[in-house]
């Protein structure tokens, strides 16, 4: 009797550890699968969030406003010092944007229930309206000084640059982006948020001009 007993209760061990380690299966199964799955759909929305490659940042409009003069002195007697000036004007456009799809300046930190983008500012574009450039010459008495008003025309791009890089980095440091991160957050259903890590210099933007120049 005792030993049927005995078998018994080995019997009712065996099976509590049998379900036991059943759970733990199912369990860690689960886990597994979740994990995978969780997997895959980070890399859906990377994959979405790479897609929608340049997200605008920061647009403005400014206005240029550049003075060349050209001097010429004779015998260093400033009685016979002649000048020319030219005096130019203009409106423009500069904007700059992040590349959700630049696998080496945009780093993504993908959480739970968030997603952190951290990204290089990006020069987009800097424009003339060419239809506001208004040129006055002051002219000089000597003929042989003469400003090619066409050249500072050509050059107009760059001088903006120069004058209006800075400031526009400024304000867009300053802006607010929960509007590109609201339509991100629609894009991938999880909460965005934007870091930007490095912002244009006039020396990289200045060849970005040029090149396209």
């Amino acid at each position: 009797m005792m030993k049927k007993l005995s078998n018994y209760a080995k019997a009712v061990l065996f099976l509590i550890i049998a379900i036991i380690l059943i759970v733990f299966v199912v369990k860690l199964s689960s886990i597994k699968l979740s994990e995978s799955k969780q997997s895959v759909n980070n890399i859906i929305v990377l994959e979405k969030l790479r897609a929608a490659a340049k997200l605008v940042i920061w647009e403005q409009d400014f206005v240029i406003n550049n003075v060349a003069e050209k001097e010429k002195k004779y015998f260093n007697l400033d009685f016979l010092t002649f000048q020319e000036k030219v005096i130019t004007s203009a409106r423009g456009r500069i904007g700059f944007h992040i590349d959700l799809a630049d696998t080496i300046n945009t780093k993504f930190v993908v959480k739970k229930d968030l997603i952190e983008i951290h990204a290089s500012l990006e020069l987009t574009y800097i424009t003339i309206d060419n239809s506001t450039i208004n040129q006055i010459r002051e002219a000089s008495i000597d003929p042989s000084i003469k400003i090619d008003k066409e050249e500072i025309v050509k050059n107009l791009n760059e001088l903006a640059l120069r004058e209006h890089l800075k400031p526009a980095i400024l304000q867009a440091k300053a802006a607010n982006l929960s509007e590109q991160e609201e339509n991100l957050e629609r894009l991938t259903n999880r909460k965005v948020k934007i870091y930007i890590t490095q912002y244009p210099t006039i020396d990289g933007a200045l060849k970005k001009i040029l090149n396209k120049g």
